[in-house]
């Protein structure tokens, strides 16, 4: 709230003067012209003389204004960005204060305070003994000037109690109404609404007047029209304003002038008008007298209140449909018969004749049997055969008469009039409209091949139930039912360890073949054989054989060759969808199943864990091992995807070790920078036989160490220096390449991806605790280094698994994924395998921004909001995220420290406050602390305060070396230093921190998994005591959001692994807007 000293303004009398003093003339006019515009909402006044509004803007924003006990204005506040950026009072809470005077003014409230206002109310004279006021309404119907608007109507009023007084000026009397002011009516009587009431009826109709005032000084207010509505003693009705007085007058009496003619103590009848016609034969042509609606007077466009007999009546809707038509013919023609020919007569008998008999009294002039034929129709409809059309004759048969309805039918005028039942002739012709036959002279004939099977299939059995149907012999030869005989095999050919697939279907060949799978990919119901048959595509055998084209990838044409052949990597998820699908027809060789049982049963069989690890291996560590031998046996890859933590690379080394005397050249390890050295002390340590040699250096120097590659059993490489050095591991060979943080090749564009999928080797396999980190396409581009092909081209992925998954939530999609994958992915959690691992306690800390702090983050908040809208609006979304990324790690930086960027900020930062307190406190505890951070700048601000505090630390960024990284974590863990400072980039994997037992992350991340590895170098094995985790998340802010969309994100990994920490989408328009509440 903003104080305002010696400002004097009277919350009841608006002093603008002192306003001005507040605010600027434009502010000001821009404030009035909110309030005009009626964006001041939701205005209320508390007991303590508290005025709340809300106020639309841009956005809503809420203005307070604080009175004391004499309704002076003290306070007054606006939570929008203007009023904290600027001095003084912004639009929002100029448009409140004259919102808060006028109200006060139109309610008379001249000084009152808040107790004599709420007194007021309590104290006010029941409703019911009040005195009750008659009102006499007059309504008059007049030709309107204009002929086009018919008859216009127009209300007068008289009002009294013991007397009526006229209304002279119905406009003046509304205003006073509205404004509830007292109204002087005569001498000996003043309207005073404390002790004067309409009745309940009137108020009703005194309601409708006020809102039709309301109407014209809206439109005198906007548009500066003159008053149309209430001339002198009278109120123009418009069309629905006399409908909606007519339904409320339905339950009293009233006055009404129609045409110079006065009916007192009018009441509106609520029933049907009894109308009455007489039927009559001239001759050839039938007669229709209707007298009794010459008369008839609608009285509102809709028909529903009628004029007739000197009565009013509210007619039935049947009534509105069916008799109105006939009172608009006698007024327009000035007549009171209509008269039907001969060739109008049947539609007549059909379409009019029925209704009058119900809706009226119909009185014939002749005996009805000479007049009508009613005899029950009986439909007959001819199929016929016509080369590759069908066609039909459909006829009407009522006793003797036939009639065809696409044919001509003279209408003999010596006989009675047939009464036809059209709502059974359409019946029967809706089912050849819906099959679009065409018609052609007194037939109709279907041609399209896909319209005849429906129509045979679906149409004709109902057909039947409506008509008598009659096929004539060519007709009758049409197959539908074509007997089909499924055949089919998989195999395993040995000689070139390919899968091979065959089917076939009894009596069609290859190519014909082919255009049936087309058909179904068309979702046709059929297919026209050459021998003119239909085969039905709806056979369950052949849509489930579509199925498993469709998962393995194959297109029709790949049919026409007879035999199809497939990776072997197919083999454990085609066996599946094979259990699926049912496809008992389907032949498997003995070696396809061997392969099959093989991979999806894993176990110890003859496989040997090396003696010098037998008793190092955990249980779980073994299982790995197994699965790993086990795929490379059937010449597979595969990703093991442990949680960081449970020792990927102690089962890696085993499994290599195990390999490592049936091959003939040395296996490849490529890792990031700062674990190539850490893979060679784990090698010596756990494997102490195999040569292992780490590939770094300048550049002639890996050039020679690349020279003993045949001499080594192990090369140890990182990603930078692979990719400068790939032309040279291009012409070597390997027997198997690993990679360990496999996701910095989840990009497949990047040269990182590029180059290990240029590796030569034998086998491959991928380590990472984090399979996906942002998309779908991360977990491709593993498995097209592991098994290129085997999750189809990227462009296939994303089609049928990314977009189905990501942008719609297909379950479908998602299942067929984690199906293809399972068998090639191995992934267990700490919680799951090391149950004597100590417990993890996570907690989040709300804390708050400074005032000079929060006053940086809103003025810079609401300028980004302005732009980025602007930026979305004219450039879109994938020319902005630069700038939004920009705007987004400023947002970050100001809730760590906004002196992270402004050279002269001189203010606090809530974070850092409440940091400083946290760590003295653990210290003091005997605590040492992880701390990690993405912004180097925030642990630069952070290490000038431990050096402050004198407490020790160590401090690792991406400027360290490999060398110097391992250096530190054996300082850190044998005792060195109460907090090590770490950028998150540069030390949140592939490190053992375990001399920590508390992990704080000063700043969130928008991937909860990078969070999750960085607090893994902690909680892992070897880990003694319980691991504290602490998130610090300024409230309020961005890092709420952040933390929000990490939530709402971390679900869906479980969904394609069973188990993990989740995978963050890119982040779409409609998140980008949600975080900046735009």
């Amino acid at each position: 709230m903003v104080d305002i000293e010696n400002v004097g303004v009277l919350f009841l009398k608006l002093n603008v003067a002192s306003l001005d003093r507040m605010v600027d003339q434009a502010t000001y006019a821009r404030g009035v012209q909110y309030f005009f515009e009626g964006r001041v909402g939701e205005l209320e006044v508390d007991l303590e003389g508290t005025i709340r509004a809300m106020v639309r803007g841009t956005f809503s924003y809420q203005v307070i204004l604080e009175t004391n006990e004499d309704g002076k204005l003290l306070r007054a506040g606006c939570n929008c960005p203007a009023f904290y950026q600027y001095e003084g009072f912004c639009k929002h809470i100029v448009a409140t204060i004259i919102a808060a005077e006028r109200s006060c003014h139109e309610r008379g409230y001249k000084k009152q305070g808040i107790t004599d206002l709420l007194f007021h109310s309590f104290t006010r004279r029941p409703e019911e003994e009040k005195t009750p006021v008659q009102l006499e309404i007059n309504l008059e119907a007049r030709n309107a000037h204009d002929t086009r608007r018919g008859i216009s109507y127009f209300l007068s009023f008289r009002v009294g109690v013991d007397y009526l007084y006229v209304i002279r000026n119905t406009r003046r009397f509304m205003e006073d109404l509205h404004q509830e002011k007292n109204i002087r009516l005569g001498k000996r009587l003043t309207l005073n609404w404390e002790e004067h009431r309409f009745e309940p009826v009137d108020e009703q109709v005194i309601q409708l007047l006020l809102e039709l005032y309301e109407v014209e000084q809206a439109a005198e207010y906007y548009y500066g029209t003159e008053s149309r509505l209430f001339p002198g003693r009278t109120v123009y009705l418009p069309p629905r304003y006399l409908n909606r007085l007519l339904d409320i007058l339905s339950g009293r009496q009233f006055n009404l002038t129609i045409f110079g003619q006065t009916f007192e103590g009018m009441e509106i009848k609520q029933e049907d008008l009894p109308a009455e016609f007489i039927l009559d034969q001239k001759g050839h042509n039938l007669v229709l007298r209707m007298s009794s609606l010459k008369n008839v007077i609608p009285l509102v466009p809709s028909g529903e209140f009628i004029f007739a007999g000197e009565r009013i009546w509210r007619i039935s809707q049947a009534q509105r449909r069916h008799l109105l038509p006939f009172c608009e013919a006698a007024k327009r023609f000035k007549t009171d018969k209509v008269v039907f020919p001969p060739e109008d007569q049947e539609k007549f008998a059909a379409y009019v004749l029925p209704v009058l008999a119900k809706e009226a009294k119909l009185i014939m002039a002749k005996p009805e049997e000479k007049l009508f034929c009613r005899e029950p129709l009986i439909t007959r409809i001819y199929f016929d055969k016509e080369g590759e059309r069908i066609t039909a004759r459909i006829d009407f048969v009522y006793g003797g008469n036939k009639i065809n309805p696409f044919g001509r039918n003279d209408r003999s005028f010596s006989g009675p009039v047939i009464v036809r039942d059209l709502e059974k002739e359409r019946e029967a012709l809706g089912f050849f409209e819906r099959a679009e036959f065409k018609v052609k002279g007194p037939q109709v004939y279907l041609e399209d091949d896909t319209r005849i099977f429906e129509f045979m299939v679906e149409g004709l059995p109902e057909l039947q139930k409506v008509a008598e149907v009659y096929y004539s012999d060519s007709f009758k030869k049409i197959n539908l039912n074509r007997p089909v005989s499924f055949q089919g095999g998989i195999r395993l050919q040995r000689e070139t360890d390919l899968l091979e697939f065959d089917f076939s279907i009894e009596g069609i060949d290859a190519q014909e073949l082919q255009d049936v799978f087309a058909a179904l990919r068309l979702q046709k119901k059929y297919y026209r054989l050459k021998d003119g048959s239909f085969l039905p595509l709806e056979n369950q055998q052949l849509i489930r054989v579509n199925e498993l084209l469709k998962e393995l990838g194959l297109k029709e044409e790949d049919l026409s060759a007879g035999k199809i052949t497939l990776p072997k990597f197919r083999a454990p998820a085609l066996e599946e969808k094979l259990d699926d699908l049912s496809l008992g027809f389907l032949q498997k060789d003995e070696y396809f199943t061997q392969l099959v049982d093989r991979l999806t049963s894993f176990s110890q069989g003859d496989v040997r864990i090396p003696a010098s690890l037998a008793g190092i291996l955990r249980e779980y560590q073994k299982v790995g091992f197994y699965w790993l031998k086990t795929l490379a046996a059937c010449g597979f890859g595969g990703i093991l995807g442990d949680e960081m933590g449970l020792g990927k690379t102690l089962q890696a080394i085993a499994f290599l070790l195990s390999e490592r005397n049936h091959r003939q050249v040395p296996d490849l390890v490529v890792a990031p920078t700062s674990l190539l050295y850490n893979w060679e002390a784990e090698v010596k340590k756990f494997a102490p036989s195999l040569k292992c040699l780490v590939v770094a250096g300048t550049k002639s120097e890996r050039r020679g160490l690349l020279e003993k590659h045949p001499r080594v059993d192990l090369l140890i490489t990182s990603y930078p220096l692979l990719r400068r050095d790939i032309e040279e591991y291009s012409r070597l060979r390997f027997g198997y390449c690993i990679l360990d943080e496999a996701q910095n090749i989840k990009n497949p564009a990047s040269l990182n991806a590029r180059c290990v999928k240029r590796i030569r080797s034998e086998g491959r396999f991928a380590l990472t605790g984090t399979p996906m980190e942002n998309s779908l396409t991360e977990l491709w581009s593993i498995f097209d280094f592991l098994m290129p092909g085997y999750l189809l081209s990227h462009r296939q992925f994303v089609e049928k698994f990314e977009k189905p998954i990501v942008r719609e939530g297909d379950q479908k999609a998602l299942e067929r994924l984690k199906r293809q994958v399972k068998y090639f992915v191995l992934r267990r959690l700490k919680q799951d395998v090391l149950k004597e691992l100590p417990l993890k306690i996570e907690n989040t800390m709300q804390l708050e921004l400074t005032r000079a702090q929060k006053k940086v983050y809103l003025a810079y908040l609401a300028r980004a909001r302005e732009e980025i809208a602007n930026d979305l609006e004219v450039a879109g979304l994938n020319r902005s995220r630069i700038k939004i990324l920009a705007v987004l790690t400023r947002l970050r930086q100001i809730c760590c420290h906004p002196g992270m960027f402004l050279e002269n900020y001189q203010g606090d930062s809530g974070k850092m406050e409440a940091l400083q307190e946290i760590l003295e406190e653990l210290i003091a505890g005997g605590h040492r602390i992880l701390l990690f951070s993405q912004f180097t700048k925030a642990l630069s601000l952070i290490k000038k305060y431990l050096e402050e505090a004198s407490i020790s630390y160590l401090y690792l960024d991406g400027t360290v070396k490999s060398a110097e990284r391992l250096e530190l974590v054996d300082s850190f863990n044998s005792g060195e230093g109460d907090v090590f400072l770490i950028s998150l980039k540069a030390g949140g994997t592939g490190l053992n921190l375990v001399g920590a037992d508390t992990v704080i992350h000063f700043d969130p991340w928008w991937n909860p998994a990078v969070e999750d590895q960085a607090t893994d170098r902690a909680h892992r094995i070897g880990q003694e005591n319980p691991v504290h985790v602490i998130k610090l998340i300024t409230r309020g802010t961005i890092e709420e959001k952040v933390l929000a969309l990490q939530e709402k994100k971390k679900e869906m990994l479980a969904g394609v692994l069973d188990s993990g920490p989740s995978f963050i989408t890119r982040l779409n328009e409609k998140e980008i807007r949600e975080l900046f509440d735009i």
